[in-house]
């Protein structure tokens, strides 16, 4: 039993601590795209708003800032890109709680490729993705690099 509690005080405490942080700071992402959405639609007076377009979401936000806002620099670099491996992750958590099967290897391989580029996300035995304070770091400053990026190419 002193080997599970070293485990669940060491290893799962932490990683779901890490995990809700990182839940948590992709809502904000989500969230503060929308409403810039809206504001950028409320003071341009533009004729589409972004609940009129057919995607969800951070994606749904950014085809808005893109099409019909004309913001599209910020999304063409290669920090940017990295959203695709973070919405990934944050889908695998809202529809299955991070937990994979055990031959689920298109996933694994998946969440492979992304840590080479993301680093710091693990699974354990039970295939459950482990977050860590490093992935949640770097998770907080591809949203801050990416608002700046935003902020730089429009000013209100």
């Amino acid at each position: 039993i002193a080997i599970n509690m070293y485990y669940l005080y060491k290893v799962t405490f932490p990683a779901t601590f890490w995990k809700t942080i990182f839940i948590q700071a992709y809502f904000i992402l989500e969230n503060n795209l929308e409403i810039l959405c809206i504001m950028i639609e409320s003071y341009k007076k533009l004729p589409l708003g972004p609940s009129d377009l057919k995607d969800r979401g951070v994606t749904r936000s950014v085809t808005y800032l893109k099409k019909v806002a004309g913001i599209k620099k910020p999304f063409e670099n290669s920090r940017w890109r990295d959203f695709k491996s973070y919405n990934f992750i944050r889908n695998s958590i809202a529809h299955s709680d991070g937990n994979f099967k055990k031959d689920d290897e298109k996933h694994f391989k998946l969440i492979e490729k992304f840590n080479n580029t993301l680093h710091y996300i693990d699974k354990d035995l039970s295939n459950e993705l482990l977050f860590t304070k490093e992935f949640c770091l770097n998770f907080l400053n591809f949203i801050e690099i990416n608002f700046k990026n935003i902020e730089a190419e429009y000013k209100f």
